[in-house]
């Protein structure tokens, strides 16, 4: 069922291609738990597998550092898993779909996926220059150091990137440390049968744009004259290809589908906010790899 709620607009936010006003249309459907599992039917109402009782039960001892936030990213062109030559390299991925880190999955770009957008972070992440010695993530750097760095001089723009300059004070982007703005959507993604993932989408580059217009559209939301938390909001991402005078990639657009009308995935974007608020739920940025920017300009 799909609540309908007066809708007040707050001042109109200027909307570009990628990125349309909310409307209230269809939201994700209510479903209860998985019927199977490995292709296999789970068995309950059985006093002799009653597992349900045990539910939540094997992990009690885990910490924070013990699990994974899957990134959700943009395959391209240049992506290992499509390099018939690279240990990741899987047949069934294609450059524009979706794939999530962590179990691998693969969602078709065009279709999209929906996802409630939970928390949104801006950092600038410090990689080596690829090729030189010392190649690698050196560090996560809030957007207000950054500016302290650029106002001492320690770290100088260059075509539109930050770099570390060299000991003589000159940039060689071959050589150089890069500081990669990166803006950071945690979501919820809700599956095709209602269920929910935890995940990640971190956009630079060209996408950052994409990012800004994102923000603008779940800050502009009103509903009866109350700003709705961000996850209130359901949104589609979908994949088309883009391009400049430096190359061509797979870039990402977002349309509102709606508000959310499902308590199990409310809760469940709910409690993963308060998990980010609280740092119990923390991003390993140095698997961001660096490589939608540096590998095909689509910096997703």
């Amino acid at each position: 069922m799909v609540t309908k709620v007066k809708e007040q607009s707050a001042p109109e936010a200027e909307v570009e291609s990628g990125v349309e006003e909310h409307t209230s249309g269809a939201v994700a459907k209510n479903a209860g738990p998985p019927a199977i599992a490995g292709g296999q039917e789970i068995i309950t109402g059985d006093d002799d597998f009653d597992w349900m009782k045990d539910a939540g039960a094997g992990l009690e001892h885990a910490d924070k550092d013990s699990f994974a936030i899957p990134f959700l990213r943009v395959v391209q062109k240049m992506s290992p898993i499509v390099d018939e030559g690279n240990s990741a390299y899987n047949k069934d991925a294609k450059p524009g779909m979706f794939l999530n880190t962590v179990n691998g999955k693969l969602y078709d770009g065009k279709e999209g996926v929906v996802f409630l957008p939970v928390s949104y972070q801006r950092r600038f992440l410090c990689w080596g220059a690829r090729g030189a010695e010392g190649a690698s993530f050196k560090g996560e750097f809030m957007p207000e150091v950054i500016d302290d760095m650029l106002t001492r001089g320690e770290i100088k723009e260059l075509d539109g990137r930050i770099y570390k300059p060299l000991p003589d004070g000159t940039i060689d982007p071959k050589r150089c440390d890069r500081y990669s703005d990166t803006r950071s959507f945690f979501i919820i993604q809700i599956e095709p049968d209602g269920g929910t993932t935890k995940a990640l989408m971190a956009l630079t580059s060209t996408q950052i744009k994409k990012a800004k217009k994102l923000c603008s559209m779940l800050d502009s939301a009103i509903i009866n004259g109350v700003k709705p938390p961000s996850w209130l909001s359901v949104i589609k991402a979908t994949t088309a290809p883009e391009s400049n005078d430096q190359g061509s990639w797979s870039g990402v657009n977002f349309v509102a589908e709606g508000y959310l009308n499902n308590k199990g995935q409310y809760k469940a974007a709910r409690d993963f906010y308060l998990s980010i608020e609280s740092g119990e739920a923390k991003v390993d940025y140095a698997k961001v790899d660096d490589e939608g920017e540096a590998g095909s300009k689509g910096g997703f």
